[in-house]
């Protein structure tokens, strides 16, 4: 697909030499290839780990914990640090803390278009890959905060739900602006869906069991194909006119799904 290319080509010029490792999840063939043709200054430091799609069993959640532990190992050999779980713990309250708030975004989104165009509600979400994500939470808190502080105003134009891998550049957003279409971007929400919940086992497991949770995402197979039903509750929920099917060229997941 043309990520991968993209990764491809960005690899091959040397954008990834600065990283001390890299790491792939391999949910599909397209991945599982770029996995293993990683070159480059850290072509020694590749780790790959595997989600169990036969996500119903217990025996997914336990070889996901193994999966997880090798990564913790291999992770702490390349930075020359120790992952204790009570730094596992920290780190999960505070991506837990940086999904609650980015709902919230979401919704107030939804309800002030005219001040949150899609490139807007994009460049959001996409902060939240590049910063720490408890600097991104405060920065979002105060943008919540600042929008709702202005009037709602009557929404004269269309409102549609996107669903996909992913929608870019932003000159492909400014379409919707420019056609007063309101959008909102299941394609995004998914990062933020599923929180790792509290419990007595430990935080590698709770993490497995957050990906035992997942739904709507072509890449967590789900032999009862929830995504639809999903996308139609979205649609009553936002009062949404259409929804918008952001199709990658090559994606044989999203294809399928």
């Amino acid at each position: 697909c043309s990520i991968m290319q993209q990764i491809m080509e960005l690899q091959c010029e040397g954008a990834y030499d600065d990283l001390a490792a890299v790491l792939f999840s391999v949910p599909c063939d397209t991945l599982k290839c770029l996995s293993q043709k990683w070159k480059g200054a850290n072509a020694d430091k590749v780790i790959v780990f595997t989600h169990p799609q036969n996500r119903g069993l217990e025996a997914a959640n336990q070889f996901l914990v193994t999966e997880y532990e090798l990564v913790k190992k291999q992770l702490e050999a390349y930075l020359g640090v120790k992952i204790t779980n009570a730094a596992l713990e920290n780190s999960i309250a505070i991506y837990n803390e940086n999904r609650a708030v980015m709902r919230e975004f979401v919704k107030v989104a939804a309800d002030y278009p005219q001040v949150i165009s899609a490139v807007d509600r994009h460049a959001v979400f996409k902060a939240r890959q590049f910063m720490l994500k408890e600097k991104h939470t405060a920065l979002v808190k105060e943008l919540i905060e600042e929008i709702k502080a202005m009037p709602v105003q009557p929404w004269d134009g269309k409102k549609v739900v996107v669903t996909g891998i992913l929608l870019e550049p932003n000159q492909v957003l400014e379409i919707f602006a420019e056609f007063k279409l309101a959008i909102d971007l299941a394609q995004e929400s998914r990062q933020i869906r599923v929180d790792v919940l509290d419990g007595e086992e430990g935080p590698l497991y709770r993490m497995a069991k957050a990906w035992q949770q997942m739904y709507g995402c072509s890449v967590a197979t789900d032999t009862k194909k929830g995504r639809g039903k999903m996308l139609m509750n979205k649609v009553a929920a936002t009062d949404a006119d259409a929804v918008i099917i952001a199709m990658m060229k090559f994606c044989d997941p999203e294809e399928w799904d």
